[in-house]
């Protein structure tokens, strides 16, 4: 019985073992991604939405940002229609789509804010927040308009040449309203 009872115990050991080397390479490609020529990665750290937005790729540029988590149920539903906007605006270069994401508590948040940017075909920039700017651009939305509550997924127009903002832009679903938004500032 002690002998069976031991082989049991060494399979149990070795299946472990291969779990957490296949678990581990998968980490740690997942966390490895670089992205490419759609999908990049703001390699910055930020104190400030302002600061973000004043950096190299988004100088004088429109953005459409998205303000999204991995787990998201509402967030991911909205996923769906970006490419509609991205299809009609393709041949502009003067307009950027910026996904900035709250990272969640869940130990593997890199790993799981990577997945979803390539399940979900993300392509644009993105950034993830750490809590001290994710708790400024929510004082700094407030300070712009006292009816912003903490909330995603949230969208916003920004025209880093005019100075325009708008922190209560349409979703993605609302292509009309987002189209009506954006044309003005790009054809100017």
């Amino acid at each position: 019985m002690a002998f069976k009872n031991k082989n049991f115990l060494w399979l149990g050991i070795v299946l472990g073992v291969v779990a957490l080397l296949i678990f581990g390479a998968d980490y740690l490609e997942d966390t490895s991604y670089q992205g490419d020529d759609s999908i990049r990665f703001v390699a910055s750290e930020y104190s400030d939405l302002e600061a973000l937005l004043a950096s190299e790729p988004f100088q004088n540029k429109v953005l459409y940002v998205d303000l999204w988590f991995s787990s998201c149920p509402p967030c991911i539903k909205e996923f769906k229609n970006p490419p509609l906007l991205k299809e009609h605006f393709k041949n502009r270069d003067d307009l950027v789509f910026l996904y900035i994401s709250h990272r969640t508590l869940h130990p593997n948040a890199l790993q799981l804010w990577k997945n979803a940017i390539r399940k979900y075909n993300l392509t644009g920039w993105h950034y993830m927040m750490d809590r001290e700017f994710e708790t400024r651009l929510w004082a700094e939305l407030r300070s712009k308009d006292s009816s912003i509550a903490k909330g995603y997924p949230r969208y916003l127009i920004i025209d880093n040449s005019s100075g325009y903002r708008n922190y209560s832009a349409p979703q993605p679903s609302q292509v009309k309203e987002v189209k009506a938004l954006l044309e003005p500032l790009l054809d100017r």
